[in-house]
């Protein structure tokens, strides 16, 4: 490094050269001492605050996959005599639905609306199989299922013959079902210690929505 002082005379030399030491050892010293008083004003750590208040929970993220392939939708069903006239029953497709093997279809029969004080109605819906007990005998509503289409049919052994034209009209004539489709990755994410159909069968409508969180929100109506 280039040293102007080199031209001096050596007196002066040897002035520059203790100034130039002493002031290389006081810049040593003030940093020494700078970094030990940072050392100390920082102090241990302290103990943890306390938790802050949850804040509020944020809007609901959109439905997944399996629960946008969930459907729910009405049907008026008209049951129609066998050639024998002892059997009744009725198809629905499931065609438009898509449904698999895997799903899981449950049906409710509208069992009666009652309007609730408030300009609204509440309406019940009963799951099927549903018994109702007549004075002929009991009628059972049921149905089986395929990924095509649902079967509707009921079960008795009373005499049709016996009943009134008014009578057969109101079990077999524009009796109103509901169906609920869940889809098999639904139910089998869902399914638990009594995840049978069965028992899915003993819940209410509700409960099945609440269970899968399935919408009604919006029901089509299919004939």
């Amino acid at each position: 490094m280039f040293r102007f002082y080199r031209f001096l005379p050596y007196n002066k030399v040897l002035i520059y050269n203790l100034i130039f030491f002493f002031m290389k050892r006081l810049l040593q010293l003030v940093s020494v001492f700078a970094l030990m008083l940072s050392f100390a004003c920082e102090g241990p750590e302290g103990p943890p605050g306390p938790q802050g208040e949850t804040g509020p929970a944020g809007t609901r993220g959109p439905a997944g996959e399996d629960a946008q392939r969930s459907a729910v939708l009405d049907s008026y069903i008209d049951f129609e005599a066998d050639e024998e006239g002892g059997n009744y029953s009725s198809g629905f497709s499931l065609a438009s639905l898509e449904v698999s093997d895997s799903d899981i279809v449950l049906v409710y029969m509208l069992a009666g609306v009652i309007p609730d004080g408030n300009g609204n109605n509440m309406v019940f819906w009963s799951p099927l199989p549903q018994t109702y007990r007549l004075e002929q005998g009991p009628v059972t509503y049921t149905y089986a299922y395929a990924d095509a289409g649902v079967l509707l049919f009921i079960d008795t052994e009373i005499n049709w013959a016996e009943l009134t034209q008014e009578e057969r009209e109101d079990l077999t004539l524009e009796q109103v079902f509901r169906f609920v489709v869940i889809p098999g990755e639904t139910y089998a994410a869902n399914q638990r210690t009594k995840g049978s159909l069965e028992y899915l069968q003993s819940l209410s409508y509700h409960e099945i929505l609440k269970k899968f969180n399935i919408s009604d929100k919006k029901v089509p109506v299919l004939n």
